[in-house]
């Protein structure tokens, strides 16, 4: 992947990459679990942003629509990152 994700995860044997940075801000480099996450976050934003219009600038949300998008993301990306968590073995090994 090129542009803002395009720095490599540090290994145990290897240095710490630069984080990538978009408008001075640090960006991470999502693996593919996450970056399934961040397609189901924008899943959720997306049917939001279907009821509130998708022309409304963003600086002309309410702060009550602003907050929604946000949870709404979160909400999604949490979601998505526990249903792919990975799940212990149930069976005790002694």
């Amino acid at each position: 992947m090129t542009g803002i994700h395009s720095a490599r995860r540090a290994t145990p044997h290897s240095r710490m990459p630069a984080a990538p940075t978009l408008g001075g801000r640090r960006m991470i480099d999502p693996d593919e679990r996450e970056q399934a996450a961040l397609r189901a976050a924008l899943r959720n934003m997306a049917e939001l942003m279907a009821e509130i219009g998708w022309t409304t600038r963003f600086a002309d949300l309410s702060e009550a629509q602003a907050l929604a998008l946000a949870t709404a993301t979160v909400d999604g990306f949490q979601e998505a990152m526990a249903t792919s968590a990975p799940r212990p073995d149930p069976e005790v090994p002694f």
